[in-house]
């Protein structure tokens, strides 16, 4: 079973770890990178981003739709990464082989907390992708509650994707920060 990553918009500690899985996994991992601009730092990346949610899922539909072959495989969505997973399979209706597996972790599936300042940063330096991840947005409006059939893991310690936004009933809590999340599960996955 290939195992698919779909990363969040601006995970950068843990981006080396996940690349050097990657490359150890002997082809049954491939991660997906959707944003020109993976090197730059954080901030550069937010303010220098013009696409939506869905202009990056274009991109990771592609990408995806090469590695599905007729075998079962295990998308990993982190944070942003997650929602353009649930986007492409609830919006855009992707076939996935029977018994693959949907892994949400640190999904703003209800939106993310940003304070006054914050959301005034982002409406004028125009991050269309951040805004699209607040919460009652009107790309939000187009996913519906997650189907029961998502495996959802969030951390404690996130500070901008809370438990109660990123994880409905039965989903499984580690005590890690949002960025570590990916790496703690992937390597989860892995090794069974």
């Amino acid at each position: 079973m290939i195992v698919v990553f779909v990363e969040g918009f601006s995970d950068q500690k843990g981006r080396l770890e996940i690349r050097k899985l990657e490359k150890e996994s002997k082809g049954l991992m491939s991660v997906i990178e959707y944003v020109d601009h993976v090197d730059k730092s954080t901030l550069e990346r937010l303010t220098k981003t013009e696409q939506g949610i869905e202009e990056y899922a274009k991109r990771v539909q592609k990408k995806l739709e090469s590695l599905i072959k007729k075998e079962p495989i295990t998308i990993i969505g982190h944070s942003m990464g997650g929602l353009i997973i649930r986007y492409l399979i609830e919006v855009k209706k992707i076939d996935l082989p029977p018994k693959s597996k949907i892994i949400l972790v640190g999904v703003p599936n209800k939106g993310i907390k940003m304070n006054l300042f914050e959301r005034l940063f982002f409406k004028i330096v125009k991050t269309p992708c951040v805004l699209d991840m607040l919460p009652n947005s009107v790309f939000l409006k187009k996913l519906s509650d997650p189907p029961k059939r998502y495996f959802f893991v969030a951390g404690k310690r996130d500070k901008r994707v809370l438990l109660s936004s990123s994880l409905p009933q039965g989903g499984k809590i580690l005590n890690v920060d949002h960025r570590d999340l990916p790496l703690k599960v992937i390597k989860s996955i892995l090794k069974t």
